[in-house]
């Protein structure tokens, strides 16, 4: 395991910024490619005075919302024709853009806030598309999202540089842990808010 993340964090320096910047444009894109650890691994160079914090936040924050905007775009366009044609691809994909979609029409907006770290942050480009949100506005708000997120995970792997093996063994524990419990947490206040009225 040690070669293999030595061997990932000796790329992450070679590619630099544009590689940060096109590991997160593909994630942005739909494409199931592992950007959140790319961040954390640019989290551990900035730690050991490799990269620039503001930098690496900078191309993975860019990175995501650009590429977020292809989805977007094609949803917008395309709309209910999209969701049938990823129907017949995907059912399990287009289950969750249906669930994320109940949860567009439920909260608004937010959701392209506060979903990207969660199992349908990659869906809600084509829910924000298919709601004929404003380009702008969903441009400003995947921004805004992406970089609570990226500036998350980046500030995660400057903690843990000197236990990268410790956060990298426990990710697949910690993170469904907290964003499960952070979603706990936003249901029980919704409910006690709604309860009170």
């Amino acid at each position: 395991m040690s070669s293999i993340i030595d061997s990932v964090l000796y790329f992450i320096i070679l590619v630099g910024y544009p590689g940060i910047f096109f590991a997160m444009f593909l994630e942005g894109i739909s494409i199931p490619f592992p950007g959140t650890y790319f961040i954390i691994f640019a989290g551990f160079l900035v730690a050991g005075g490799l990269l620039s914090f503001w930098s690496a936040l900078l191309a993975g924050v860019l990175g995501f919302t650009i590429g977020s905007m292809a989805p977007f775009l094609l949803s917008f366009i395309w709309g209910k024709k999209l969701l049938i044609k990823i129907e017949k691809i995907s059912s399990n994909y287009h289950r969750k853009i249906l669930l994320g979609q109940k949860w567009l029409e439920k909260y608004g907006p937010m959701v392209v806030v506060f979903s990207r770290p969660l199992f349908c942050g990659k869906y809600v480009s084509y829910l924000a598309g298919m709601a004929k949100m404003y380009p702008v506005r969903y441009f400003c708000y995947t921004l805004m999202g992406t970089y609570l997120w990226c500036g998350g995970l980046l500030a995660l792997g400057v903690a843990f540089e000197n236990n990268w093996q410790l956060l990298v063994t426990y990710s697949s524990i910690i993170f469904p842990s907290v964003l499960t419990l952070g979603i706990m947490y936003y249901i029980t206040v919704r409910i006690y808010y709604k309860l009170r009225v």
